[in-house]
């Protein structure tokens, strides 16, 4: 689920290959309707359980908003996801966000 306070957008639930396309959809809506040069916050403090979608759908939603001038930093990002990105090599790429 995501909510959406001022430039804050928090997800809440389960961030995985079941849920990774609806959510990529309610974020990119979010995106979307930030004004230009927005910069965003993608809190991520309830997000119980995540996997390799789960970490895709990040990385291809800060690419979008970057692609269209906005500025997105993840926040509390859960500890699964961020051995899944020291794994894989690319958790410098969500800590410059």
């Amino acid at each position: 689920m995501l909510a959406i306070t001022g430039s804050v957008l928090a997800l809440t639930g389960d961030l995985s290959f079941r849920t990774a396309k609806r959510v990529f959809g309610q974020l990119i809506t979010a995106i979307d309707e930030q004004p230009a040069g927005a910069t965003m916050r993608l809190d991520l403090a309830g997000v119980h359980k995540s996997d390799s979608a789960g970490l895709a759908l990040l990385l291809e939603t800060m690419a979008v908003a970057r692609s269209v001038g906005k500025r997105l930093a993840v926040v509390n990002l859960p500890e699964s996801l961020r051995t899944l990105a020291q794994i894989t090599e690319v958790e410098s790429i969500l800590q410059a966000a």
